[in-house]
């Protein structure tokens, strides 16, 4: 790619801005040009009566080039520190709490699996998961979905809810659950707001499963949504959420 060169100052510029263009050149030009960008104009070649100039530097990255007066240059260290200082900060006033900018909205964000099991006895208050919840900004749109796998005890039973930041403008989820030792769906229903816990009951002890997925439109309060849950009936017996369940949310708007 050729450089031009300006008529009367002898500097180079790989775009052609006015006045800029290429001119025939003798030898004490090429002589300034060489003094004026040492070790830049190893290659000097003609063609059609007109001095070209093959660049023999590293190309310069857009962001730190700057325009001098009447020439192109690269920015000095501490200029180059200030452009990544503000392209940094625009970076994270661009970043969502608890949303992955890298990830397009609506695309769901990776999965999260629950590291350990999470364990809860002689308790019937509803509990955000430790592991299952993902934060929301104020008039933020999300969707979301988990899927867990649980143990109870026969007499201890499960129960599973939502919870989330106060005033939502708008709650929706799909949930459905396989008791313990059961073979056909339970607690099948679309709730419309955070609900105080749904039960999930059954003669077993092992297996169980859970499922949610909805969409939420965040009111004026951040905060976490969490998958909340509990025994049905207070029971010393263990009720553990297993390792290996997951959660899943996109934002939308």
């Amino acid at each position: 790619m050729a450089v031009f060169v300006h008529p009367t100052s002898i500097d180079l510029a790989e775009n052609q801005p006015a006045p800029w263009l290429a001119v025939p050149l003798d030898a004490n030009s090429v002589a300034t040009l060489q003094a004026k960008y040492p070790g830049r104009c190893a290659k000097l070649t003609e063609a059609a009566g007109h001095l070209i100039y093959i660049p023999q530097i590293v190309a310069v990255p857009q962001q730190y080039r700057k325009w001098v007066t009447d020439h192109v240059e690269e920015m000095s260290s501490g200029e180059k520190a200030t452009v990544d200082a503000a392209a940094a900060a625009a970076e994270a006033a661009a970043q969502i709490v608890g949303y992955d900018a890298a990830v397009p909205p609506g695309v769901w964000k990776s999965t999260v699996v629950k590291p350990s099991t999470t364990t809860r006895t002689a308790t019937t208050v509803l509990a955000d998961d430790p592991h299952l919840k993902f934060p929301v900004v104020a008039g933020g749109k999300y969707i979301f979905e988990f899927r867990i796998f649980f143990d109870t005890t026969a007499a201890g039973d499960f129960k599973i809810g939502m919870n989330g930041p106060a005033s939502p403008a708008g709650v929706r989820f799909f949930r459905f659950a396989v008791a313990p030792g059961a073979t056909a769906l339970s607690a099948i229903g679309v709730s419309v707001v955070y609900n105080g816990g749904v039960a999930i009951t059954g003669t077993g002890t092992t297996g169980g499963y859970a499922y949610a997925h909805g969409i939420i439109e965040n009111g004026p309060n951040a905060g976490d949504v969490a998958l909340q849950w509990a025994q049905n009936t207070s029971d010393g017996g263990n009720t553990r959420v297993l390792q290996g369940s997951i959660m899943r949310f996109a934002r939308i708007g």
